[in-house]
């Protein structure tokens, strides 16, 4: 997420530290490539997601600027301060 968000504001939508790209981008990223939508795998990665970003946004790492509507995806804050930062959970599957 944080890849892919701004360093500096733009103008338009595109403020800094906001992730913006979906939950798609992310599962390809996961994945190394990117699950045919509707298929096991594709399912699989979209649960794996929602896991991770639940756990992101309970540690403070991440908030949700707002919700998917329409042809507009979910955006998240990224909250990383390098002085205060918290510990991230990890993933048990």
């Amino acid at each position: 997420m944080a890849h892919t968000a701004l360093d500096n504001s733009r103008t338009g939508d595109r403020p800094a530290r906001v992730y913006w790209a979906g939950h798609e981008y992310l599962m390809a990223v996961l994945l190394g490539h990117e699950p045919d939508p509707g298929t096991p795998e594709w399912e699989a990665a979209r649960k794996r997601v929602q896991r991770s970003i639940g756990r992101l946004i309970a540690a403070g790492t991440i908030e949700r600027v707002d919700n998917a509507t329409g042809q507009k995806r979910t955006r998240y804050r990224i909250r990383l301060d390098e002085f205060n930062q918290p510990e991230l959970p990890t993933e048990t599957e």
